[in-house]
């Protein structure tokens, strides 16, 4: 999907992580855990690192 021209001014990190997430092809999209843990949300990974890791860690092989 050409996401951009869909929804201007989108980022390249922006249409990365939003191809991944809107993937019709289960086995291509992307998971929860791997979503949080894209580029996108560096500022939040980052801002509190130990939250994030409980969070991405408790959430591991749940869906899989």
């Amino acid at each position: 999907m050409d996401w951009p021209r869909i929804i201007p001014g989108l980022k390249p990190k922006d249409n990365n992580l939003l191809s991944q997430m809107l993937s019709f092809n289960p086995q291509t999209r992307c998971t929860a855990v791997e979503a949080l843990r894209h580029e996108y949300f560096v500022d939040i990974q980052e801002e509190d690192q130990v939250f994030f890791e409980e969070l991405c860690c408790g959430c591991e092989g749940m869906y899989s």
